[in-house]
């Protein structure tokens, strides 16, 4: 059959759901030696670089010369031009990694990563948390599967949308094997990035639903009792940041922005840090998580949900609206040994696969594609 996925999303650096569908299509290319894939990227100005296009057997990639604006606005409004209008192919099932349905005369499929816009939307942008809303009613309803990245995820949906309970599943992220791969030398990469001797790490855009200001309040607190503790950040500044400037300039070097980290330099600022902090307010599913427990670097991560769901019984938690309790448990991890419990942390992340769930996704395109007959 014929299977068409959106690329867009991992056209250029990739982060969030362009991590989540470069990994899972590049696995589905492994395994499945079977279906057509008809891949769809278009961009005005930036080229899809072949090197980069998931290695199927049978693939064909369509790189179109549209602004990502003005085919957004057509689908979202119109629902025109179909897939097919530019594959001339008939399609079985088109996969969005989003909830932006595909316009297609066959079966749609969408990814649903988080709904934080809903049940939090003072951390959202005013014109994402309208526009999100809006689309999301939409696309649920007229998907005919939906695809949801951890159980908590589609917990929350179905509380929104009781009905929609028979066409969606449960699809976890996996962890990319380079993560579990042993460590190597790791002096090029600290004078590269100028990395502190020993550091605790977060990873992510740095946005209001990250929750920085509160681990910036807690080294703070640390650091007038005396105890001065490196940050590194690696990911680039989002919107929202009043709070974190004011904060930042007050722990001065002690913070240490790298912006975008490279996917494959990210292992080795994992490995490196002797704690990975996870302060989030709400998270779909939480792949840092699992990223840093896979190179054996302790993680201390929000009580919430998801991240129990994720991370079990391995990773510290802390109330995120407590920085005395942030602080005192950054404190107590910096002084252990970073190697207890790695073998825990290992074996919990072992247990999330891309190559799992590309044989979930490609189970689910069947039943649906069958569907159709």
């Amino acid at each position: 059959m014929n299977i068409a996925c959106d690329i867009r999303v991992f056209l250029a650096a990739e982060t969030g759901v362009g991590t989540y569908f470069k990994n899972l299509l590049n696995q589905m290319a492994a395994i499945d030696r079977e279906n057509r894939y008809l891949l769809f990227t278009s961009s005005r100005k930036v080229r899809f670089h072949a090197a980069r296009i998931p290695a199927f057997a049978d693939r064909r990639l369509i790189d179109a010369r549209i602004p990502v604006k003005v085919l957004n606005w057509l689908w979202h409004h119109w629902h025109y031009p179909p897939l097919e209008f530019f594959f001339k192919e008939t399609i079985a099932v088109a996969h969005s990694p989003s909830p932006m349905l595909l316009p297609s005369r066959g079966k749609s499929i969408i990814t649903v990563h988080d709904l934080f816009f809903i049940t939090q939307p003072e951390r959202v942008q005013n014109e994402s948390r309208r526009h999100f809303r809006r689309q999301l009613g939409r696309s649920v309803n007229r998907a005919d599967g939906i695809i949801c990245i951890s159980e908590t995820t589609r917990s929350q949906l179905l509380s929104m949308f009781p009905g929609l309970a028979a066409k969606t599943r449960v699809i976890r992220h996996g962890v990319a094997p380079a993560f579990f791969s042993a460590p190597g030398d790791h002096s090029e990469l600290r004078k590269k990035y100028r990395l502190p001797e020993r550091y605790i790490l977060f990873t992510g855009t740095i946005e209001p639903r990250k929750n920085l200001p509160t681990l910036l309040r807690a080294l703070l607190r640390l650091k007038a009792a005396g105890i001065v503790i490196p940050l590194v950040i690696a990911g680039s500044r989002g919107w929202g940041l009043d709070e974190f400037i004011v904060l930042r300039k007050e722990l001065a070097d002690q913070v240490h922005e790298l912006g975008y980290v490279a996917v494959e330099d990210l292992p080795s600022v994992y490995r490196q840090a002797q704690l990975f902090v996870f302060p989030s307010l709400a998270e779909g599913f939480g792949l840092p998580l699992l990223e840093s427990l896979a190179v054996g670097t302790p993680v201390l991560c929000s009580d919430i949900p998801v991240f129990h769901e994720i991370g079990g019984t391995v990773p510290v938690f802390f109330n995120n609206s407590r920085e005395t309790e942030l602080a005192d448990k950054i404190a107590w991890l910096w002084k252990q040994d970073k190697d207890t419990g790695m073998e825990a942390g290992i074996a919990q992340a072992l247990k999330f696969s891309w190559q799992d769930s590309a044989a979930r996704t490609l189970t689910f395109y069947r039943q649906i594609a069958r569907e159709q007959t």
